[in-house]
């Protein structure tokens, strides 16, 4: 997924200037009648890149049941595993170098863009060890993307992105602190998942991508129409020594499609683009 990092608060100072120049704007207005104050922002509806799975998104074999339901950026805000929002004290200082500080909110997400919701149910009436299962992503253009094993390469993974965009060392620390237990207790699809008889378990399939910038985001989405994902040499069945004896793939097809979203765009705005609009929060 794309890293989005918003400041949503003004600073105090800037929130001051702001409210004085539109308060002189308006006394201008009134005591000479040729000054308007800016139009209020306009909402419109934009596209997003988003995926589908082509056929049904549940597939059954030899009693494993295994669904995949994909996630992007039109849809991550759905889950609150994933996708944070976080409070912050951001370091402001005057001109006469007193510091003070200011709220702000920061949204991260902890995962690349695009990822999976995977629900698995054993009723396969044995054991289920992953321990062997190859996990896959592929594009309509041969490309190949690897799962992220553990929650520990993904925390790093978000460490450097925050290192990226958010230059304030001490913000950065905030964040990272406070997304931390999102890492704890995030269940990935690995060759450590183990399912008893009779169990459902759901979590995530994650891939190392390169797409944590809107433009590597885009630039992703722009060079397939496809994927793949792919969950092979999944132990369906065993024999009486509890050694697997059959094998199978569950593969889904996933399109490349868009959803419109709501978007905040300047009031003079005639057509509206994500270069000129912000998505609604």
């Amino acid at each position: 997924m794309i890293r989005i990092h918003e400041t949503r608060t003004l600073p105090p100072m800037r929130r001051i200037v702001v409210t004085r120049r539109l308060s002189l704007a308006l006394l201008a207005g009134m005591l000479g009648g040729c000054v308007k104050p800016p139009p209020p922002p306009i909402t419109a509806k934009l596209p997003l890149p988003s995926l589908r799975v082509h056929d049904a998104e549940e597939i059954t074999q030899e009693g494993m049941t295994i669904s995949v339901t994909p996630i992007t950026t039109v849809n991550v805000r759905r889950y609150p595993q994933l996708h944070k929002l976080i409070t912050v004290e951001v370091p402001q200082r005057d001109a006469a170098g007193n510091v003070t500080s200011t709220t702000a909110q920061v949204t991260t997400t902890i995962v690349p863009m695009p990822a999976f919701q995977v629900r698995i149910a054993n009723n396969t009436g044995h054991v289920v060890r992953f321990t062997g299962t190859v996990f896959r992503l592929q594009d309509n253009t041969g490309r190949t993307f690897q799962t992220f094993g553990t929650t520990a390469e993904l925390h790093a993974w978000h460490a450097g992105t925050l290192a990226r965009d958010l230059k304030d060392p001490a913000v950065q620390a905030q964040v990272m602190q406070q997304a931390a237990p999102a890492f704890t207790g995030l269940q990935l699809l690995n060759r450590n998942v183990e399912l008893l008889k009779g169990d459902e378990w759901v979590g995530y399939l994650v891939f190392n991508l390169e797409t944590d910038t809107k433009e590597s985001y885009s630039a992703f989405f722009n060079a397939i129409e496809r994927l793949s994902v792919r969950i092979a040499e999944v132990p369906v069945q065993t024999n009486d020594a509890g050694q697997v004896s059959k094998v199978a793939e569950f593969t889904f097809i996933v399109d490349k499609t868009s959803e419109e979203v709501d978007a905040q765009c300047p009031g003079d705005t005639v057509t509206p683009s994500w270069q000129l609009c912000t998505r609604v929060q």
